[in-house]
C-alpha cells in the first residue's frame, strides 16, 4: 500500500467503514472493497500534461529534468577563482530525448563554467532556460541548484481542477471496465494534490462542471493533507 492509498484507507475508516479488504482481487481493481460489496478506486489529482494522447503527470518530467541538471552540474567540479553559480531551471514541454537533453544540457553549462559564454542560455527553442547567478560565498562546486519553473504548471485552479479530474476519470473509467461485473457500487476516490482544499462554494462551482457524470456511484475528492477533509463531486449542491 503506498502512501496515497493509505490516506485513502484512513479517509473510509474516518467515514465509519471498518470492514475494507486491500486489492481483494490481487494487483487488479479495484483498490479497496467495502463491506464485500463496494469497489473503490485511488489515484492521485495531479497536474497533467497531455501531448498526442499521450498523458504524463507535471512531476514525471519535472523530478527527471532537476536530476539530470544536477547530476551534470556536480560532474563539473569545485569552484574556479573562489566563485560558485547558482543555476535557474525552466521548461516547458515536451522535451527532446534524454540522450540529446544531456548533451546539450552539459554544453551550456561547460560554456558558461569556461567563460565561452554568459547566461541565461536558450536550449531547444527555448523549452529549456539556465539562468547562473553568482553566489555570495564559494561552495564546494562550481555549480549549486538554484531554483526550477515548470512553465506548464500553475493556472486558474478551478479549471486546472476540472481538466484534471477529467483526465483521472476517464483513465480510471478505461482502467476498470472488464472489472466492472464483479460489483455493483464502484467509488473513485482522488487525493487532491492540486487546490489544498476547497470551501463549500468552489465545491459546487466544480460539481456544475460534472452533473450527469456516469459510470460511478461517487467520486470522492479528498484533501492530500487531511484525509477528513473530502467531498463527493457527484452530489448535488
Amino acid at each position: 500500500m503506498d502512501e496515497t492509498e493509505a490516506h485513502v484507507d484512513r479517509l473510509l475508516r474516518h467515514l465509519g467503514y471498518s470492514d475494507i479488504a486491500y486489492e481483494p482481487d490481487g494487483n487488479v481493481p479495484p483498490g479497496f472493497l467495502i463491506d464485500r460489496k463496494i469497489a473503490v478506486e485511488v489515484r492521485r489529482l495531479n497536474q497533467n500534461f497531455e501531448s498526442d494522447g499521450i498523458v504524463q503527470g507535471l512531476e514525471e518530467i519535472a523530478v527527471p529534468i532537476w536530476q539530470t541538471v544536477k547530476r551534470l552540474a556536480m560532474s563539473l567540479g569545485p569552484p574556479t577563482k573562489g566563485v560558485s553559480w547558482f543555476i535557474g531551471v525552466s521548461f516547458r514541454r515536451p522535451l527532446p530525448p534524454s540522450k540529446r537533453l544531456r548533451t546539450e544540457i552539459l554544453a551550456a553549462l561547460v560554456d558558461f563554467q569556461s567563460g565561452r559564454k554568459e547566461g541565461p542560455v536558450e536550449l531547444f527553442d527555448g523549452q529549456i532556460e539556465l539562468e547562473f547567478f553568482r553566489a555570495s560565498k564559494a561552495h564546494t562546486t562550481f555549480f549549486v541548484m538554484g531554483s526550477q519553473i515548470d512553465d506548464d504548471s500553475g493556472g486558474w485552479i478551478m479549471g486546472e481542477m476540472s481538466k484534471n479530474i477529467r483526465i483521472c476519470i476517464d483513465q480510471k473509467s478505461k482502467k476498470v471496465t472488464e472489472f466492472k461485473f464483479k460489483y455493483e457500487n464502484w467509488w473513485l476516490v482522488l487525493v487532491d494534490l492540486i487546490s489544498g482544499g476547497l470551501d463549500e462554494s468552489d465545491r459546487c462551482e466544480l460539481r456544475r462542471d460534472f452533473v450527469g457524470q456516469k459510470g460511478w456511484q461517487k467520486i470522492l475528492i479528498v484533501n492530500a493533507l487531511d484525509h477528513r477533509d473530502a467531498f463527493d463531486l457527484l452530489e448535488p449542491c
